[in-house]
């Protein structure tokens, strides 16, 4: 490939020159940046060989602190669990910020001379109080502090006065008077300073770091970390806030929820803390970190000298190069599996992070434990002759691939060469720090092709933005593109057979066609679950983190029942990083930080677990709602009137259906909606900031041309596969329902059955086999186990009972065909004035389910009014039992036994009975997931 032929062009040319001229320069001959190793590394590499953290849990981070001059040891000894004390604290705080050199400057300018031979400030000494000096000057430490910890109690006032006198008494009597009290001021100077020895507390600490990295207090409702540890209200007044901060910016935790205040600090954890902040203090002390991977090592020989030239390609697609000298000592140190060692354990295709100093010299490097990654989408451009290839994931989001000439290929299992891909092929494309490692590719093995086009190589991506039985169109990174669906595509989700209906306006889509230049669609493969939304909340911004992308809200509401309710937590954090909005402009995080009090609107989804921000938009005027229907729409002007309001809406607009967010070019007129909209006063102007399309049930005609019927009767005749619905009494003719209200229907009906249809007797709460129900010629009922139904099949009971029946209406060319998909065979229920007066139907979400009582329990609920003719919201959750219902999903009739199959946020329609005061009896639940 091209790059990599620049690479080595590049690499070999370098060796010449180095081959060729003496002493050169090899910055002059490379636009990359060069680093050079520093001097002594293997000195400071021996020094940092301490022989007693092989097996401590703190290794990884003394190591680095090490390595970064931040820690030091001694005659090989870190002491990692020794106490932390007042000044090794100070000591690597100013180090932290780069004042090390200056603070022993500073203690090398205000040394006291030594009188005659004596020493008694050692140079570890006079540096303290260099160190203590610039943390004094830059608010590290206060004078208050500095009094408390050097403030005296009598007796050791005492002590100390003694240990001075038997001191000056040791230097005998060959000093004048003068030479004494230098002695004296000097010995109490020291005597001080062991003050300085002393532990430090936790809470000390934490108050010293968040000085050091100017983290503001946090106080009031923003106060939440502390509280969870029992021993809070040990902390000091003046500390708290600072601590908090400290917290919320994972620096220092606690144990057994406890923080510990007043507990000591140990050397290890120190070096841990270091290694969480070390990040945000390099800039402090003139020092850049860049990550990138080894991609070429050479060892060459330039006058008797031998050079190390190592390559590194950054994240960014940049080069730098570091020259070495490791024989004369310039080098750099290197951590790797929690070991230290000089450049030598440096290998091609490491990935590193290395260390640059303000003297553009490469110190300290670390490598990356190996990580690896699979993408998985579909080739969307490959380029043969200079092995590149881009490939679509299932999220739209392009990669971008340099592959080298050796890297394993196969197809379906199978080794092939890099030139065997194609345009449109699905494959996994798995990443070893970063490099392209391995391409598996799949396609439907069919040993005819010979090299023509597999079915299924041409792929698209995208969320439906609109569909019925005969097109999709499909909403890309490109924009909007429409698709044929004909009677042979397929339609899978999770793997499994789906119907076309299943298939909501915002769902992922991936599109598969077999002729790579035709719009019809082979097969529709929807992605579920992680597209479908979690949660719609309103709160106040309190904090962007753009480092952790995320955001903290307040003050938090959550959409539900058609409401904006209280969240049980007053405060959630959520992943922040695309689809954010201000009116209908896109911002970033960064901009979003600028929003701080400011009120949004988050539509949530689930990512692996994590609650992720799937879109959000800034509040920008006073709030107003509206409960109606889309009376007029007009896309072009961005408007639409509810309850003769006219409301514009935009990009940045979160519209909602089936629990799905989808563009708000899907809104309709008719549409039932609630709308939360910014009002502006000054114009007197509504822009809506959220709009949730309410369901309206199952029971309209589906996208693939097919609708679901639902009977009230009695049974006038059972024939072969075949039943026929009759009259419920002599002056009520059977029932359908039409528009959530029951219809007569004055003529008899016969419909087919098939040995798929799902009968149950909800009396007896027993599913009955098709063929004993209609009384096959081919079954014995003397082998029906239960001796009711037994009795019941024998006598013919069910002929002339009521019932409901569910029937699927699909158009077979011309023909209409309707069929039966279950029955639920149910006791009389008291008919009076022309209606049955305890069915009631109701929609909503499944909340939960309780496999061992047979109940679920809905949420968001709306339940039929009659008069009104509207769905009436319900305000708290409703438990439905479930013992003596058919239930559909997807069509698809399951048992009570089969609950769990049933997802949770699933729109329901049931038709339910006020039979029990404890709770409603269902008895037709229609489900869609």
């Amino acid at each position: 490939m091209i790059k990599h032929k620049k690479r080595i062009s590049f690499l070999i040319l370098l060796i010449l020159i180095a081959q060729v001229l003496p002493a050169i320069a090899i910055n002059d001959f490379t636009s990359h940046p060069v680093y050079e190793g520093v001097d002594n590394a293997a000195t400071q590499y021996e020094n940092l060989l301490f022989t007693d953290i092989e097996n401590h849990w703190g290794k990884e981070a003394i190591l680095d602190a090490g390595a970064q001059a931040l820690m030091r040891g001694g005659n090989r000894l870190f002491n990692p669990d020794e106490d932390l004390t007042y000044m090794e604290a100070l000591t690597v705080l100013v180090r932290a910020i780069g004042l090390e050199g200056e603070a022993q400057e500073h203690a090398e300018t205000q040394a006291l001379p030594n009188v005659q031979d004596f020493i008694v400030l050692s140079v570890v000494d006079e540096w303290s109080r260099g160190y203590l000096q610039l943390a004094m000057q830059n608010n590290i430490v206060t004078n208050q502090e500095v009094n408390e910890i050097t403030n005296l109690t009598p007796q050791q006032a005492d002590n100390i006065q003694n240990q001075v006198e038997q001191r000056l008494d040791a230097y005998g009597e060959d000093i004048t008077q003068q030479e004494r009290a230098a002695l004296e001021r000097q010995i109490n100077q020291q005597l001080e300073l062991n003050q300085w020895n002393s532990p430090i507390s936790r809470q000390e600490i934490a108050m010293w770091l968040a000085r050091v990295l100017q983290l503001e207090p946090i106080y009031g409702d923003k106060m939440v970390k502390v509280y969870n540890f029992n021993d809070w209200q040990k902390i000091d007044t003046e500390k708290i806030a600072y601590i908090e901060a400290v917290l919320q910016e994972d620096i220092m935790s606690g144990s057994e929820n406890r923080f510990k205040p007043n507990g000591n600090l140990t050397r290890a954890q120190l070096a841990q803390i270091m290694l969480n902040v070390n990040d945000q203090l390099l800039e402090t002390r003139g020092i850049t970190k860049l990550e990138g991977t080894v991609t070429k090592i050479d060892d060459v020989t330039q006058q008797g000298k031998n050079l190390k030239i190592i390559t590194v390609e950054n994240i960014d697609g940049s080069y730098n190069i570091i020259s070495l000298q490791p024989d004369t000592g310039k080098d750099l140190i290197i951590q790797k599996n929690s070991q230290l060692q000089l450049s030598n354990g440096l290998y091609e295709w490491d990935r590193i992070q290395y260390f640059i100093n303000d003297d553009d010299k490469v110190f300290y490097a670390k490598v990356i434990n190996p990580e690896a990654k699979s993408i998985e989408g579909f080739i969307e451009f490959i380029d043969t002759e200079n092995n590149r290839l881009s490939v679509i994931d299932f999220n739209d989001k392009q990669h971008l691939f340099n592959v080298n000439s050796n890297t394993p290929v196969t197809n379906n299992g199978e080794e092939v060469s890099f030139k065997d891909l194609f345009y449109g092929q699905e494959v996994v494309v798995t990443l070893f720090n970063e490099n392209v490692s391995k391409i598996e590719g799949y396609l439907e093995e069919d040993p005819n092709l010979h090299g023509y086009i597999p079915p299924g190589s041409r792929v698209k991506v995208g969320d439906a933005l609109f569909i019925n039985n005969k097109e999709v169109a499909l909403k890309t990174g490109d924009g909007v593109e429409k698709y044929k669906i004909t009677s042979s595509t397929s339609v899978t989700r999770e793997g499994n057979v789906a119907n076309l209906f299943e298939i909501k306006k915002g769902d992922r889509l991936i599109l598969s066609f077999d002729d790579i230049y035709s719009p019809e669609i082979s097969q529709i493969r929807v992605e579920d679950d992680e597209r479908h939304l979690t949660a719609i909340y309103r709160g106040t911004l309190e904090q962007t983190s753009e480092r952790n992308n995320e955001i903290v809200l307040e003050d938090v509401e959550i959409f539900q029942n058609n409401r904006w309710v209280p969240h049980t937590e007053s405060k959630i954090k959520l992943k922040a990083e695309n689809n954010l909005y201000s009116g209908g402009n896109s911002i970033t995080l960064k901009d979003l930080s600028k929003s701080k009090g400011k009120e949004v609107f988050a539509a949530t989804e689930s990512s692996y677990g994590v609650q992720r921000v799937a879109k959000l938009l800034l509040k920008d005027g006073s709030t107003q709602q509206y409960n109606n229907k889309i009376s007029s729409i007009q896309y072009g002007l961005n408007r639409m009137v509810v309850n003769n309001n006219s409301i514009t809406f935009n990009e940045g607009t979160i519209v909602v259906q089936n629990n799905r967010l989808i563009d708000p070019y899907n809104l309709e007129a008719q549409q039932t909606i609630h709308v939360t909209s910014d009002f502006n006063a000054n114009n007197n102007s509504r822009n809506a900031a959220f709009i949730n399309i309410e369901y309206d049930g199952m029971l309209d005609d589906r996208i693939d041309g097919t609708r679901l019927l639902v009977y009230r009767g009695k049974i006038d005749a059972i024939g072969e596969y075949q039943v026929t619905i009759g009259r419920l009494a002599y002056q009520l003719d059977y029932l359908q329902l039409q528009n959530n209200t029951w219809a007569e229907v004055d003529l008899p009906q016969r419909i087919s059955m098939t040995e798929d249809t799902k009968v149950f007797d909800s009396e007896l709460e027993l599913e009955i086999e098709v063929p004993y129900f209609i009384n096959s010629r081919y079954i014995d009922p003397d082998d029906i186990e239960d001796s009711n139904l037994k009795k019941r099949i024998k006598n013919r009971h069910y002929v002339g009972k009521t019932a409901y029946f569910i029937v699927k209406e699909y158009k077979n060319g011309t023909q209409t065909v309707e069929e039966l998909l279950a029955i639920n065979l149910t006791p009389d229920h008291k008919v009076t004035t022309r209606r049955v007066n305890t069915d009631h139907g109701a929609i909503g979400e499944i909340e939960s389910i309780d496999l061992d009582n047979n109940e679920v329990t809905l949420k968001n609920v709306r339940h039929w009014n009659a008069l009104s003719k509207k769905w009436t919201p319900v305000t708290t959750k409703e438990p439905i039992h479930m013992e003596k219902a058919v239930i559909l999903v997807n069509d698809q009739p399951i048992t009570s036994q089969e609950l769990y199959v049933i997802k949770e946020n699933a729109n329901v329609y049931i038709i339910k009975n006020k039979d029990v005061s404890t709770g409603d009896d269902a008895y037709v639940v229609i489900i869609e997931q």
